[in-house]
């Protein structure tokens, strides 16, 4: 959450991550679609990985989700960003709400989550 805000910092590199990116496919349609599993880049399998490195400004409170599709996927950004506001700034307890939260709405895929807040 940067300034009470939930946006994504990084890009998906994944088949669907890519299609959305290009305007052939919808976040509704990248949930369901059958290819969302399928990635288009990965450390290990090339002897050089070019990394993202994303610039932001981060103010006192912000707070930085890393996560796996795991959690985003059962979960949409709203449920996720209403999650981080209910647990304040209890981390433990928000990371977890989401774990949880992702379990109850199916979790088929490993979820892995990580918080960080500037103080």
């Amino acid at each position: 959450m940067l300034g009470g805000e939930l946006r994504q910092l990084s890009d998906d590199h994944s088949y669907v991550g890519e299609a959305v990116r290009d305007q052939r496919m919808t976040l509704d349609e990248a949930r369901e679609h059958p290819y969302r599993n399928v990635i288009t880049r990965v450390v290990g399998t090339q002897p050089h990985v070019e990394p993202d490195l994303v610039a932001t400004d981060l103010g006192i409170g912000d707070t930085i989700l890393l996560s796996t599709d795991g959690l985003h996927g059962p979960l949409d950004d709203a449920a996720i960003a209403a999650i981080l506001a209910a647990n304040g700034k209890d981390l433990d307890g928000a990371a977890r709400a989401l774990i949880d939260a992702a379990n109850a709405a199916g979790g088929p895929d490993n979820i892995a989550v990580a918080l960080a807040r500037v103080v």
